[in-house]
């Protein structure tokens, strides 16, 4: 598109678009497309303003929907999670587990009172608790609360010697894997024989939990071969008493 020729307004003269004073009578030209110019550039800087305030605003309108749109989402959840979970008031209530009564417990009474162990340990008397505390909810308006009584007194008792015996006793002593020998035997032989380099340990016996007169000990049976006081050899059984892997007597000697 060719420029237009700028008209003078003095003498309405037609000039060369580039001219800046009327060729014919002077008069100032240029100033007139100065102004349309700046105009125009006006014009196009109020519409690049405004462009850009639409998408701004365009922006913002999409966030607050898009805000709006999350807590509305996020308020469906939790009305939703809600009607889905059952307050503590509607929870059916838990079926009371039954007590067991006197012929379920008897079974298990008379099988802790017919324990018999070599070498008891305290993880042994947890059944008689569970079963002694059992047999203390019998009620006393049951039949069975008499013999509920009477038993809970025969589990004591058989559990306080068993915890005496874990007392006196201690730990089993062990037979030697090589000869069976019994190293508190041997240390206690030591002491005791006249000449026990000479001795000779012929057979041993394994460690077994013996009653003497009532009282509980660890025991074992010694053939041995030793002099006596007049320095001849003699074979003989002897037996060694123990408690807390200590020799406390012996006979045969």
């Amino acid at each position: 598109m060719l420029p237009q020729a700028l008209q003078c307004p003095q003498c309405k003269a037609a000039n060369e678009p580039e001219a800046r004073f009327c060729f014919r009578c002077g008069s100032r030209v240029g100033q007139q497309r100065l102004n349309n110019t700046q105009t125009n550039n006006l014009w196009a800087l109020w519409i690049a303003l405004g462009a850009i305030g639409l998408v701004v605003v365009s922006c913002g309108l999409c966030g607050i929907i898009g805000k709006l749109s999350d807590k509305s989402a996020s308020q469906v959840a939790v009305n939703s999670n809600s009607s889905n979970q059952t307050s503590p008031s509607q929870l059916p209530s838990p079926t009371p587990t039954p007590r067991p009564t006197f012929a379920e417990l008897q079974p298990s009474a008379d099988r802790l009172l017919k324990m018999d162990k070599e070498e008891y340990v305290t993880e042994d008397l947890k059944p008689f608790d569970a079963v002694v505390r059992s047999l203390r909810e019998i009620p006393k308006e049951a039949r069975e609360y008499g013999a509920a009584k009477t038993l809970i007194q025969k589990l004591i008792e058989k559990s306080a010697r068993i915890t005496a015996e874990i007392l006196v006793l201690g730990p089993k002593p062990s037979n030697s894997e090589y000869d069976g020998r019994v190293d508190a035997v041997v240390e206690y032989l030591k002491n005791t024989l006249n000449d026990y380099d000479s001795s000779e340990f012929v057979e041993w016996s394994k460690v077994t939990k013996v009653q003497v007169k009532g009282e509980p000990f660890r025991a074992v049976r010694l053939k041995l071969r030793a002099k006596n006081a007049f320095g001849a050899y003699l074979l003989k059984n002897t037996y060694y008493f123990i408690r807390q892997n200590k020799v406390v007597t012996s006979e045969g000697l």
